[in-house]
């Protein structure tokens, strides 16, 4: 399944990342708010083939500061204020989410991630973030993306290091017990399917 211009879950939408695998792209304030109250309308507004898990307690924040906003938006005008779903293409089955916490802040946006458990160790979130890396160089006003991580996350440190990650000095204000990565956005690309 290497075409990438076969038509999918979010065919015709500006903001869509298609990789080997995966569908990408981010979720109207209906969609979020589906996904919040009712999984099952969700993924039949989608036109998923299965109902996904309820959202992990990290979307579930997400999810709700983005519809405390209030925004009126769709998801061809915003791009940082919005969860971005993951799809798995040969399957049409929702398997994650990925979300950027807000606008850059001297070029750096930061991103956070969650996978429904039965895909973890598969590769899917390695993909999909070097999906993010690959969109953010397409993005002008983007430096870097960073992440932090739980010292005791393992999967997610070997996720955000298989994507070009590098730990460096954190921000003020994080958990005590967090790393703190960044990857450069405005050099040369990675090898998306290395």
């Amino acid at each position: 399944m290497n075409d990438r211009a076969i038509p999918g879950v979010f065919a015709g939408r500006s903001h869509r990342l298609v990789t080997e695998r995966l569908e990408i792209a981010p979720l109207t304030r209906e969609e979020a708010e589906l996904y919040l109250t009712d999984v099952a309308r969700f993924a039949r507004r989608l036109g998923l083939n299965e109902t996904p898990s309820e959202p992990g307690p990290g979307t579930r924040n997400a999810l709700n500061w983005l519809v405390d906003l209030g925004l009126s938006y769709d998801s061809n005008t915003i791009v940082y204020a919005a969860i971005w779903a993951l799809v798995e293409r040969s399957t049409r089955q929702f398997i994650g989410v990925a979300s950027f916490k807000g606008e850059p802040i001297d070029g750096d946006v930061e991103i956070g991630y969650e996978i429904d458990a039965p895909f973890r160790g598969k590769g899917f979130m390695t993909e999909a973030i070097r999906a993010f890396v690959e969109w953010g160089r397409s993005r002008p006003e983007l430096k870097g993306i960073v992440a932090e991580t739980l010292k005791n996350n393992l999967p997610s440190q070997r996720v955000l290091t298989a994507a070009g990650f590098v730990t460096y000095e954190g921000k003020e204000n994080s958990v005590e017990d967090g790393i703190f990565w960044r990857v450069d956005v405005s050099t040369s690309p990675i090898e998306l399917f290395a």
